[in-house]
């Protein structure tokens, strides 16, 4: 379901739900599933993204 609250992911290229983004920072690294963890340097990524201190 998209809507106005979506954020794009620099990890999957695409618009998520702010919750699912939520919980991939404060989760385990062996719990966020791997479709977030395809590039090489995604834990840099996720933490450089704009949405990981909110």
């Amino acid at each position: 379901m998209e809507n106005d609250s979506m954020m794009l992911c620099p990890l999957v290229d695409r618009l998520i739900d702010p919750v699912d983004c939520m919980e991939n920072r404060d989760i385990k690294d062996e719990f966020i599933p791997q479709e977030y963890k395809k590039k090489e340097d995604w834990k840099t990524i996720c933490e450089n993204c704009p949405y990981h201190k909110y």
